[in-house]
């Protein structure tokens, strides 16, 4: 208010006089009469507010002139249906929710409505009880921080989910009470000692119950009136991780049982689940800082986490590999692009002292899990976070690859390789074109090793299988196919594999 005379009140005896003064009023000065800052009820509001038909929903100005306080009616059954308008009617302003949720905290109302709700129940009074499921879902809207808490609290959650049980446009209650306190078990994987992290896992997940179960958004204008509660679960997922980061005792007690090949199959699922749910909370972390995703990824490097690959994805139980490949994306997706993970599981694949090179094979399985575009995490932005994945795979790991390594290591290399043709085809092209990649990798032609030279022709061929023109000319202009013919010519007329697979290749080209 700017003036004197926009401070002054307005009275008329009947409502349609009070709108016709009003509308002059806002045609003078500019206004739209529907927005007016310091009323944030409705004429029906003041109408009911005198004589016998009063809801009991009164507006007072406020002695500092800051707008106008709300008075809630009483809590009681017959006013159920004006509390559920008044709050449906608040969505539209954000001042007026925001007032309305103080309202609710400094009343106590939400220890009023879970009376109200028990009562209700134990009488069957299933019009009020719809109406409650409303008030319910309402509160949770109003969008504010401190009676988010409220509701959450051991006090009045297990009502309030009641209350949401009653959804009207369900034939039967929902049994989200039943669900949650008597099915749902909380099984200790681990043993956890910090009462703060079991009480933050408990309430995270009953929370996620309620937005996922109870609350599902139907609109994007009901998502963004959920944000608080959003918030609050991004939050509690942070302090879950660090808690965890913390407990060093259970952190060592997950790897090391993780390791144990003497590990039932089962406990290693739970463990690997454990632990891919961990990793799943850490991508709420900040990149940075004493608690962020750097820091996460160092505790996991500092437990030796690359060790617990092979036993998980060499398991029998699907689940159990399944977790270990989310677990191992988003760990690389997580990771410091300085240190990629990739090139540490290249590094254990490439320095397995196992003469039969089983860790490295196992790890040639891990890594090709990977880097298949089908694995990666499914989310809003994977299309945009695939490219940049594979973008630093191939700028900072692929040269890692195929450095000189002995013939057998050069072979699951290879292996790799045509994965990647065949996976990633506009990074793969980009590569190979600019590396070279093709002449090099058919320099292995001139080995001693049959089975290497095959692999290097098996290559070849699954690159000219793609039908690339690209391909096509690169081979052209730098003379690829050389290295073949010589290889052809140096092979004589010994009829062997190598002889039948150069044949087989160029009658391939020929068709």
């Amino acid at each position: 208010m700017d003036t004197i005379y926009q401070k002054q009140q307005v009275v008329s005896e009947n409502k349609s006089g009070c709108e016709d003064i009003w509308e002059k009023i806002c045609q003078v000065q500019g206004r739209d009469p529907e927005q007016h800052p310091d009323f944030t009820g409705s004429y029906e509001d003041l109408d009911d507010s005198e004589g016998n038909g009063s809801t009991g929903i009164v507006y007072t100005q406020r002695a500092a002139g800051g707008g106008a306080a709300i008075t809630l009616p009483p809590c009681e059954v017959n006013t159920l249906a004006d509390i559920e308008a008044m709050l449906s009617n608040s969505f539209g302003s954000a001042a007026l929710r925001e007032k309305l949720a103080i309202a609710v905290e400094n009343q106590g109302y939400v220890a009023k409505l879970c009376d109200v709700f028990r009562m209700c129940e134990d009488l069957e009074h299933i019009e009020a009880l719809h109406t409650l499921h409303q008030i319910a879902r309402n509160l949770f809207m109003l969008n504010r921080n401190t009676l988010l808490e409220i509701l959450l609290s051991e006090k009045h959650f297990k009502d309030i989910v009641g209350m949401l049980e009653y959804d009207p446009a369900e034939p039967k209650p929902r049994k989200h009470r039943e669900f949650l306190f008597e099915k749902a078990r909380f099984r200790e994987v681990l043993p956890i000692h910090n009462e703060e992290l079991r009480q933050k896992i408990h309430q995270t997940y009953r929370v996620q119950y309620v937005q996922d179960v109870c609350l599902p958004a139907p609109s994007l204008f009901e998502e963004n009136l959920l944000s608080v509660l959003n918030s609050h679960l991004f939050f509690n997922r942070i302090d879950i991780v660090s808690l965890l980061q913390d407990d060093k005792q259970l952190l060592k007690d997950l790897f090391d049982q993780l390791k144990d090949s003497e590990t039932t199959p089962e406990r290693r699922k739970d463990l690997a689940m454990f632990l891919k749910e961990f990793c799943c909370f850490s991508t709420s972390l900040q990149p940075n800082g004493p608690q962020g995703r750097e820091s996460f990824y160092k505790t996991l490097m500092q437990n030796d986490v690359l060790a617990t690959v092979e036993p998980c994805i060499m398991s029998k139980d699907a689940q159990t590999r399944a977790a270990t490949v989310e677990m191992f994306v988003m760990i690389v997706e997580i990771n410091p692009q300085s240190q990629l993970l990739l090139n540490k599981l290249i590094d254990y694949m490439l320095t397995d002292r196992d003469p039969e090179l089983t860790s490295a094979a196992t790890m040639v399985k891990v890594m090709q899990s990977l880097l298949d575009p089908d694995n990666m995490i499914a989310t809003q932005n994977a299309k945009s976070e695939r490219h940049e994945f594979l973008t630093f795979f191939y700028r900072r790991s692929m040269e890692t690859l195929y450095d000189y390594h002995c013939a057998n290591q050069q072979a699951m290399i290879i292996d790799i390789l045509c994965f990647c043709f065949e996976h990633h085809a506009a990074h793969m092209r980009n590569y190979c074109i600019n590396n070279k990649l093709l002449n090099r990798v058919l320099v292995l032609l001139k080995s001693k090793h049959h089975f290497l030279a095959l692999s290097a022709l098996r290559l070849f061929r699954r690159v000219v299988q793609l039908k690339d023109e690209f391909y096509f000319r690169y081979t052209i202009r730098d003379d690829v196919m050389r290295p073949i013919v010589e290889c052809f010519k140096r092979n004589g007329h010994r009829y062997n594999l190598l002889n039948s697979a150069i044949i087989e290749l160029f009658e391939f080209i020929r068709m």
